[in-house]
Order: C-alpha cells, then structure tokens, then sequence
C-alpha cells in the first residue's frame, strides 16, 4: 500500500496509514476473503529528509511495557531527498518506477527538471500498453507543467529531445496544447487585458497614461488568462485520477496531486 508525500506531515502520518489499512481489511470482512498483509509504503519527495519515529515515540513519557498495547508498526519509507538522480536512472529496473521517481524528485526545479527531461521521458523498453503508456506520460507532463511553472513553449521545446512517439504524446496534450485552451485563455487575457488597461490609462492620463496602461494591462490579462489555464489543467488531471481510481477517497486523491482536500471533494460534487 503506497502514501505519497510531498512534505512530512504534522500528525503521525502512522495514523493514516493505519485508517488506509483497516479500510482494506474491512473491504476483506464485506467480500468473505481472508485478511490481506500489507506492507505499508511511503513515498516522499520534500525538500528536507524523511525521519521516521516509533508511533510509540509520540507517547511522550510513556514506559516501555505499554508498547504493546499500541499499533506499533513500520511502514517502508523511500526518502526521494536522500536518493541521487543517477541512483535513480541507475538502479530502479521499471521504467514507470524510474521516471515518476525521477519526476516526484525534480518537479519543484524547472531548471533540474529541463536538464534531466530526457531521463524522465524516455522509456528503455517497448511498452507493452499503449494506452497506459499515454495515460503515463499524460500524468507525469502535466505534473511537472503545473509544478515547476514551465510554459507551454519550454514544454515543446524540451520534448523535442524524445523519439518521435514519445515526443508526439506528449504534443497531444489537450489540458496543454489544445487549441480551444489557447484560444479561451488568450482571448480572455486580451479582453481583461484591454479592460484593464484603458482604466489605468484614464488615471494616468489621455496620452503618455494610455500607452502605458494598455501595455501594462495586455501583459497582465494574458497572464490572468495562462494562469486560469493551469488551472483548467489541473482540473482536468484531477477528474481523470477520480475516474481511473473511483475507490480512492477525496484525501488520497489530494495527498497524490498535493492539492487540497476540500477543493478536491468540491470537484467531486460537481
């Protein structure tokens, strides 16, 4: 059973797993099966390192003969923090491992993840599922899209170094190169932008303020209307999760993405 994180949590993050766990066993209970032994798996990719505590260490004062009496048990910890992105490439033999590893570790440095884009994107063997392969790359693009702040132009650019399919995945991203999205998002950054700019103009002055205003007023409009097309995308790689993995609940679809629980739950609703 895999919890990913992005930043160690404030509460024992044993009291989570644990919840994950006995949703399994009671899913065991309602299907008559046998329980299930899990290994419980946390993958992390924060800045600083990953310490993990003794669920008992949070009893603070307590003797040492009450451990029992406590759910007191390990979870297997991958601190991506800790791990080299040679290691990585090196040593992970699956390629979707690999590459959503190398992904989690360099998605908050654009300038890392421009150098290492090959190593992320390109696969070693033939994939066995198309449709899972482009779900893959689907995900991991987009990820790293909304992450680092790369733009649209970096993102082509950069994928120019892959083969031909991959590079054509890639390309055929809707949430970021479709042309409605462009289309939608420039022509509500320009009218905001026009809007914006003629009111700042008008307190500037007739003349110098106008030339200024809508200058200022177009830049800042197009920047409204690529920033609502992020979030457009985000939007679109959240309701897709929801739908491949319907059991996952609204705090497993949050801890995944690193969004929050309640912006999650209100897209669900719609």
């Amino acid at each position: 059973m895999f919890e990913h994180k992005s930043y160690e949590p404030e509460h024992p993050v044993q009291l989570q797993l644990l919840d994950y766990m006995l949703q399994l066993w009671e899913d065991d209970l309602r299907n008559s099966r046998p329980l299930s032994f899990i290994i419980p798996a946390v993958v992390y990719h924060g800045e600083k390192g990953w310490t993990q505590d003794s669920f008992f260490d949070y009893f603070s004062g307590m003797p040492e003969h009450w451990r029992a009496f406590l759910p007191d048990f390990r979870y297997w910890l991958t601190d991506l923090s800790a791990v080299s992105v040679e290691d990585i490439h090196a040593k992970i033999e699956s390629e979707y491992l690999r590459n959503l590893f190398l992904a989690l570790k360099l998605s908050r440095n654009a300038e890392l993840a421009r150098k290492n884009w090959k190593k992320i994107f390109t696969f070693g063997g033939v994939l066995e599922n198309e449709v899972r392969a482009q779900m893959f790359f689907k995900t991991l693009t987009l990820y790293i899209y909304i992450v680092s702040g790369m733009s649209q132009g970096e993102i082509k650019t950069l994928s120019t170094q892959l083969s031909e399919a991959e590079n054509s995945w890639v390309d055929a991203i809707p949430e970021i190169f479709g042309e409605k999205w462009k289309r939608e998002g420039l022509r509500k950054g320009r009218r905001q932008g026009f809007k914006k700019g003629i009111e700042k103009g008008i307190e500037k002055g007739i003349d110098k303020g106008r030339e200024e205003g809508l200058s200022e007023g177009l830049q800042k409009g197009i920047e409204k209307g690529i920033e609502k097309g992020r979030e457009e995308a985000f939007e679109a790689i959240v309701k897709k999760i929801m739908l491949k993995f319907p059991q996952w609940s609204d705090a497993e679809v949050a801890a995944f993405l690193d969004a929050e629980e309640g912006y999650i739950k209100q897209l669900r609703r719609i």
